[in-house]
């Protein structure tokens, strides 16, 4: 039994259905207008090389013989099987002009420089990950994973965004770390100026201006700006972290994500000690 037509499917499918109709000599066209047929025209040509896709020949395939069988995807009733098909063309043709995302994932131990095309440079931490999508009007980022660094290039007509769970930050040309652990985001600005936006259920989003030396938590209740050292939050950049009164086993977890060679703490009353200092990642030893 063949598994439920998806959205996508359907949409490919009628648009699929409707290029073709145009194109072949023995089919009629079916455009109300003009202007109709000239847009899907131009879509179908700006398909390229998608012409030979292995996916767009075999839904070519199933809607000429659904074609030739008379048959309509049944989501073409009610406001018109051509009008339907023409939306389904634009939609299909909206998605494949879209920029894809490029995506980026470290392990534990290993941090990872990305410079992208507009002389952004991104640095990305220990066990975490991302996508990348640079497109003509805006510049995008989504964080599901661990902490990245930003050097945002300056470019005024294309706003850099990034993402990460009810979290979005927006700069033209800065310089800021994101954190996205346990479901929870936070910002630390270093350089520059950036708004954050931080969405809720059942209220309005909260937005704020952040300068260098500030941070903000979008898991907060009421998300505000608070003064953080930035050498401690962003000292992992020189391969090392510094800890102020943190609980040994915490710090523990955490310098274990820059280490190959794990600190296990099984005792819960040395975990709970509370330790400050600067902890070389390369030192797993004197850290012992």
């Amino acid at each position: 039994m063949n598994a439920p037509e998806t959205a996508k499917e359907g949409f490919a499918r009628a648009a699929t259905a409707f290029v073709i109709r145009m194109r072949d000599d023995n089919r009629a066209l079916p455009c109300a207008t003009e202007t109709a047929e000239d847009q899907v025209a131009a879509l179908w040509a700006d398909l390229g090389e998608l012409h030979d896709c292995d996916d767009v020949l075999a839904m070519r395939a199933a809607a000429i013989a659904e074609l030739d069988q008379g048959q309509a995807p049944s989501h073409w009733i009610g406001i018109g099987k051509w009008a339907a098909c023409f939306v389904c063309v634009s939609v299909l043709g909206y998605w494949i002009s879209q920029p894809k995302p490029y995506r980026y994932t470290t392990s534990a131990g290993e941090t990872l420089t990305i410079r992208l095309p507009d002389k952004t440079e991104v640095k990305l931490a220990p066990n975490s990950r991302l996508a990348i999508v640079i497109g003509e009007e805006q510049r995008t980022v989504t964080l599901t994973q661990g902490r990245a660094f930003f050097d945002v290039a300056h470019d005024p007509a294309r706003p850099f965004r990034v993402v990460s769970g009810n979290q979005t930050v927006q700069a033209i040309g800065t310089k800021f770390q994101v954190v996205y652990k346990a479901k929870a985001a936070s910002v630390v600005l270093v350089e520059g100026s950036v708004q954050v936006s931080v969405t809720h259920k059942n209220r309005p989003a909260t937005v704020l201006s952040l300068t260098p030396g500030q941070s903000v938590r979008a898991d907060a209740a009421s998300p505000k700006q608070h003064k953080v050292n930035v050498d401690v939050e962003t000292a992992w950049l020189q391969g090392k972290q510094v800890f102020e009164n943190r609980a040994l086993g915490d710090i523990a977890t955490e310098f274990n994500a820059f280490t190959v060679n794990k600190i296990i703490i099984s005792d819960t009353k040395t975990a709970s000690y509370r330790v400050s200092g600067t902890f070389n990642h390369s030192e797993t030893a004197a850290f012992v």
